[in-house]
């Protein structure tokens, strides 16, 4: 699988980039176009130690949980030639939570891996400083970690130490970043660095932003 998807980003960019001129890929004004992406999130980075909060982040790893590869979509509608409303979804496969023993607190209904979906919502400017490509600017807001749901039970003792009850949770690892990303387009290529970035995650809580950097490349399929 690695091998597949280290293929991809070799030949993709190469095999567009050597088409004929004749072939570039142009955005126009009120026309709709559906982009496949490729990301690789790299570990996520806060300024400050922060301050864990009880709970989730007993049961995963942030790190680990937030980054390396996703694939998505993305539909981008041009309202004029150099601004376009964007609006996509990522997958990823990822670890909910890793097997945890405890004398007071016990994990039920544990999913080892999950496909976990974010959405986005973004606006692009474009501006064209080559003949040949253009940069651009985008700045949305993400809904990430979605399909994260996982269940905490907690037993409840009597003063002699028997079990007579359990309190059941319903817990995910869902938190809303904002994301702003420069890239360089040239005919159906994109290439992309960009970052999530919040202060509100499930993880723990921060007096400064916690950012989330990825890089990505993209293809622009076709126009609908």
């Amino acid at each position: 699988m690695k091998k597949i998807v280290l293929f991809i980003l070799l030949a993709l960019p190469l095999f567009c980039f050597s088409q004929k001129e004749i072939n570039e890929f142009e955005f126009k004004k009120n026309n709709l176009y559906l982009k496949l992406e490729l990301e690789n999130r790299i570990t996520p980075y806060s300024k400050f130690n922060p301050v864990f909060s009880e709970g989730s982040s007993a049961f995963t790893n942030r790190d680990l949980q937030n980054s390396g590869l996703a694939i998505g979509y993305k539909l981008q509608f041009f309202v004029f030639k150099n601004l376009s409303i964007n609006f996509g979804h990522t997958f990823r496969n990822e670890t909910v939570l890793f097997p945890i023993e405890r004398s007071t607190t016990s994990v039920s209904k544990i999913t080892e891996k999950a496909i976990f979906i974010d959405t986005h919502f973004e606006l692009t400017y474009f501006i064209k400083l080559t003949k040949k490509g253009k940069f651009h600017f985008t700045i949305g807001k993400s809904f990430m970690n979605g399909n994260s749901d996982y269940s905490e039970t907690e037993p409840f003792f009597t003063s002699d130490g028997e079990l007579f009850n359990w309190s059941v949770s319903q817990l995910d690892y869902r938190f809303t970043p904002m994301k702003y990303e420069v890239g360089y387009n040239r005919k159906r290529v994109e290439i992309s660095l960009g970052t999530y970035f919040t202060k509100d995650t499930p993880y723990e809580k921060f007096t400064n932003p916690t950012y989330f950097p990825y890089f990505k490349i993209a293809y622009n399929v076709l126009k609908l």
